[in-house]
């Protein structure tokens, strides 16, 4: 029973991560007009 409790936490965890990734991801595309395909971003990334 605790183990369960402690997977879904994780898994909770690892979607709050994802739902934030995502949203920082809409929110500095945005921002910074990258209208090109998803490539862009790395280099984009690395040129920070």
């Amino acid at each position: 029973m605790r183990q369960d409790k402690r997977k879904g936490k994780i898994g909770l965890i690892v979607l709050l991560i994802t739902v934030i990734g995502v949203i920082a991801y809409m929110y500095v595309k945005k921002m910074f007009a990258l209208d090109g395909p998803v490539y862009n971003v790395p280099a984009f990334i690395t040129g920070f």
